[in-house]
This record gives structure tokens, sequence and C-alpha cells, in this order.
């Protein structure tokens, strides 16, 4: 199994290869430059001062995806977020094969050698890559750390051959290339090296196979409508036609296949680390009502917004959960048994608004208080208690008031400054992670209307 140091592997086996290989042809010729030097640094940092030898260098300038292995393994994780298969990562590596001359010809010579070998070898197997990366060797004559060599050697075990293929630029092209790496052009050929392959470690699930296609292998059953037959949720339904529910009121939740045994409700908190389960169907106020869609229980505005393909409707009643439950977007699912099937269902998830809201008048209610210069302080009793953590602001009117500093508790109670244009009532609007309390009446008939009992009155 290849990892990480796959890529670096690359890069010292085709050093190490061309350093051997132009070794043999200079004791078998005595014509390769003298002291010639087999390197792998980015051009930029290569000067040819008085002194220095002739030399190749193999530069790594592009690493690009493999389209081949692209959608091999897909899809990485199921509809949960969990891991369910480890596809390697694939890729391409482009190199740049760059000869410097000290003398005439020197440079032609290397270049002419190097381009020789990646011929006669156009691919690194199993055997050359186990030879090239031997971690037994020492350092002086592998030319790299023991260390790095019993990880990268792992590349040999990947299941495609290291191919090696040259890549003729055009003359705009190379120039292009030696301009970004702003060094003096030399001699070079471009070399793709593909595919190198870096596999995870990470655990993943992996399902047993099928055995039987269902009840005795009879197949799947097929039913003559395009309706899924597994409980659905379709639409969610706060009362009023609004859009949040108050803590304490009653959600309607409509979709089909709902009706069964052991019918659960589950609210997630978008953002706070909250849950709450909320199940019992039956006594004289239980907290789940299942019945059919009633379009003559809703105004006419609500009838619009039943889905025509739902069959039953689950009335959740939130007064029972107030104490466990926090203002801000939730996703809910019912769970349950349906009628005729052996197993528990889980459904679909759908967003639902929990509204935060404060009393206006009576015990409890806001206490504005003038700091001077324009500025209030205005104390509110919160329902659902806020959490910490939970983003929160005040609207009078259209002016914002902030609290002076975040919650370091959880508290029903919090308080707002701000600058305001004077005295008199402000429609208030209680926005907390994102959802405002219920400002808007919106009745049967009629146009939609402020709710006069959210005004505070300012002095």
């Amino acid at each position: 199994m290849s990892n990480a140091f796959a890529v670096a592997g690359v890069t010292a086996a085709l050093q190490r290869l061309l350093r051997e290989r132009l070794a043999a042809a200079d004791a078998a010729t005595s014509a390769l430059p003298a002291n010639f030097v087999v390197s792998a640094e980015a051009p930029d940092r290569i000067t040819q001062d008085n002194g220095a030898a002739s030399r190749l260098n193999l530069f790594l300038y592009e690493v690009a995806p493999n389209t081949g292995w692209a959608t091999q393994g897909q899809p990485i994780r199921d509809f949960n977020g969990e891991r369910v298969s480890n596809p390697p990562l694939a890729l391409d590596l482009f190199y740049l094969l760059s000869a410097y001359g000290v003398a005439d010809l020197d440079a032609e010579i290397l270049l002419g050698h190097a381009m020789q070998v990646f011929h006669e070898h156009p691919g690194l197997s199993r055997e050359n890559l186990n030879a090239l990366l031997d971690p037994t060797e020492n350092e002086s004559a592998a030319g790299s750390p023991k260390n790095f060599r019993k990880q990268a050697v792992l590349l040999a075990g990947q299941v495609e051959t290291v191919k090696v293929a040259p890549v003729y630029k055009r003359p705009d092209d190379m120039s292009k290339i030696w301009s970004s790496l702003q060094s003096h052009y030399r001699a070079s050929v471009v070399y793709q090296v593909s595919v190198v392959l870096i596999e995870s470690r990470r655990a993943a699930r992996t399902p047993l196979p099928v055995l039987t296609r269902g009840v005795n292998d009879r197949g799947p059953a097929v039913q003559p409508v395009l309706l899924a037959p597994l409980p659905t949720l379709l639409a969610a339904l706060p009362p009023g036609r609004q859009p949040a529910v108050n803590a304490g009121g009653k959600l309607k939740l409509f979709g089909h296949h709902l009706r069964g045994t052991g019918l659960k409700v589950t609210f997630t908190h978008a953002r706070l680390d909250l849950q709450l389960t909320m199940q019992g169907t039956t006594g004289n106020n239980p907290p789940l009502v299942v019945r059919a869609p009633d379009p003559a229980d809703a105004d006419a505005g609500e009838r619009t917004q039943i889905p025509p393909d739902a069959d039953a409707c689950v009335v959740v009643d939130l007064s029972q959960a107030v104490g466990n439950l926090a203002a801000g977007w939730y996703s809910v699912a019912l769970s349950l048994r349906p009628d005729g099937d052996s197993q528990t269902r889980t459904t679909n998830s759908i967003a639902v608004a929990l509204a935060p809201q404060f009393v206006t008048s009576g015990t409890g209610a806001p206490v504005v208080t003038s700091l001077g210069a324009g500025k209030y302080r205005v104390k509110l009793n919160c329902a659902p208690p806020l959490q910490v953590g939970q983003p929160v602001t005040l609207l009078l009117g259209q002016n914002e008031l902030l609290p002076p500093q975040p919650l370091a508790t959880a508290a029903p109670t919090v308080s707002f400054e701000g600058a305001l244009p004077g005295a008199g009532d402000y429609l208030a609007r209680l926005r907390v992670d994102g959802v405002d309390s219920l400002f808007i009446q919106r009745p049967a008939t009629g146009p939609p209307v402020f709710d006069a009992t959210q005004l505070i009155h300012v002095t």
C-alpha cells in the first residue's frame, strides 16, 4: 500500500536511475562530462559558478489528478457522512529534465543520455522500485535517507505500474514554464509519470453481501404509484401560517406511510448539541396525535400548504417539551414501525424553526433604562432560555441592540444595549440563532398586520 511518501519516492527513484545509468555509460565510454551531478532541485536554486560541475536536474513542476482513477471507489461517504470506501488519491507527476553544461556540448551529452535512459525504461516495475528504493542500502549508495526509503518503497506495492513518458512541448509552452520558474532557460524535456496512487489508511465500512432479494428471494416489491413505499415527511406547518413555531405551540407534520406503532419524533438542533425525542400517542393529552389531513380543520391559507400526497398528519404538542428546547433551527424526523412492516423505519429530515418569545407587559415585562446620550438598556425575559454560544440581538423598529457581553451560562434573562432615536413605542423582534420572534399576525381573511402585543415602550 503506497502512502504520502510516494511522490518523493518517484523523484528519488528516477534520480537514482539516471545517476546509475549515466555512471555506467561514463565507465564504458569515458566521454561524459567529468564529475557530473544528477540533482532534483528547483532551477532557480542552481548556479553555474566557476568550478561548478555539469549536471542533470530533475524538477517536479506540476502535479495533476489522474482522470482514469477519478471515479474509483465513489462514493466516499454515505448520507450520514460515514466513510464507506477509501479510494486512492491518483496523481500524474510532470517533471522538467534539464541539462547544465560547464563546457561546450556537456549539456547535450547529458541530456541525450538521460533521454535514452527513460526511453529504455518507460516504466518503473515493482522490481525496479524495490531496487532503487532498497531500505537496506546505506545512504551514500542510495542517495537518500534510510528511514525515508522504508516508507517510499511501499510505492512498489501499488496495483498499477508507474509509467514514464515524454511530453513534447511547443517552444512557447516551454518558454512559459521557464518564465514561471524565474530562471535562465536550459535545454530541457518534460516527462509525465503516471499513475502514483496514495492510499488512505482510514477505517471504512464494508457491507455484507446480499443473500436474498425480499422474502423467499422473490425480488423487490413494486407498487403502481410514484410515491416511495417508506415513511416520508413532506412538510411541517407551524400554526397560524407563521414561518416558525413557538415553544408550547403545536406543529403539524404532513407525510405518507406514517401510520404504525412506536411513533417517535426527534428534534435535532442545527448548531447546539441538543436533541429531543418525544413519543406517546395514547392518553387524554398525548404529545403526538396521528390523524388524516383535514382541510376543514385548516384556514384558507393553510389548506394550500398541505401537500397533495400527504395521507397522514402528526400533530406534535411542544408544550410538553418546553424545558428541553432552545430557539433556532431544527431538523425533524419521525421513526415508527409502519403497519404491515417488521422493521422500524426513520423518515427523511425536514427543517423547522423554533421562535423565541418574550413578555411585553405585566410580570416579567421588559425593563428599559436610559444610559444617556441616546443610549438605552433593555432587559428581557426570554423563553425558551438562551443557551451559551447562541447569537442573539434585539431589534426595536429598525434599530439593533446587542448584549454588552456574550452569555457565560444559559439564562432566561438577557440585557441589550444600543442607541435609539428617542422615546416611543417600538415593534420588538428578538432574534436568536437567526430566528425572529413572531411579530406579524396573519388573519384568515385580509392582509397581515403587525402584532400590537409585541411593542416595547421607551420613555
